[in-house]
This record gives structure tokens, C-alpha cells and sequence, in this order.
């Protein structure tokens, strides 16, 4: 059963879709951060305070990184799912993309695995929506 994506989940989305979009194709740190701050701008508007791109390390400085902000319970883990063919499509440019999907505990591993397993959940059907079995 696929879910339909609230308003703020599909704005969401679309502030990554711009920033994939904007950051394919950078070759140094500055490049990454100008895609950063026009993705920002455009999601968010001019008159958003401004906020500086923080790479993870300098020696990964082009390998661009999101975070998007969603609150508790808000469909986060749907998110990511519907995030990575984004990120495939956009970034990476290839249909059959690996995800190193990262939790904060076993407890959240095993639901989130358990949940992509299921036939029918909406983890496991946003991403058979992009890529069927």
C-alpha cells in the first residue's frame, strides 16, 4: 500500500531534487557549497537565514551530503526511501544505485529492515515504485 506524501514531505523531496540536481557535476569543495546555498535559497527562499555548508571531512569535501530536517514521526525512513532514487537519478545518473542506509540503533535496524522486507509496507513499495523486483 503506498502511502501519498504530505505536502511538507513532497517539499522536502524537492529541496533534495534541487540540490542533486545543482551538485551533479561539482569538482571541488566551493562548487559543492554554491549548489548548497542556491538549493537552500530556492527551497527555502531569500529570506532564509543563511547557513554554511559543512562538509564531513575535508578530504571528502565534494562528495555532497544532505540532511533534511523532518520531526518526529513525520516519515523520515519514507523519505529516504523515496530520497535514494533521487539521488540515483539526479546525482549519480545510474539505475541500479547502492545505499549505505545509516541508523541510530539495532532496535531501528531491525523495524527498518523487517519493514523493507514486507510485501505491501510503504518503505518497501516506494522503492519498488522506482525499482521493481
Amino acid at each position: 500500500m503506498a502511502l501519498t506524501l504530505k505536502d511538507y514531505q513532497s517539499k522536502a523531496l524537492g529541496a533534495i531534487e534541487t540540490f542533486f540536481e545543482a551538485v551533479r557535476g561539482a569538482r571541488s569543495l566551493p562548487a559543492v557549497e554554491a549548489a548548497f546555498v542556491s538549493a537552500r535559497r530556492t527551497a527555502l527562499g531569500e529570506s532564509a537565514p543563511r547557513v554554511p555548508y559543512r562538509p564531513l571531512s575535508n578530504q571528502l569535501g565534494t562528495v555532497p551530503q544532505v540532511c533534511i530536517r523532518i520531526p518526529t514521526g513525520g516519515g523520515k525512513t519514507l523519505l529516504a526511501a523515496h530520497a535514494i532514487e533521487r539521488a540515483a537519478r539526479l546525482y549519480v545518473g545510474t539505475e541500479s544505485p547502492l545505499a549505505l542506509w545509516l541508523v541510530p540503533s539495532n532496535t531501528i535496524r531491525a523495524q527498518t529492515l523487517d519493514a523493507l522486507k514486507m510485501p505491501g509496507h510503504p518503505y518497501r513499495e516506494a522503492l519498488l515504485q522506482y525499482f521493481p523486483a
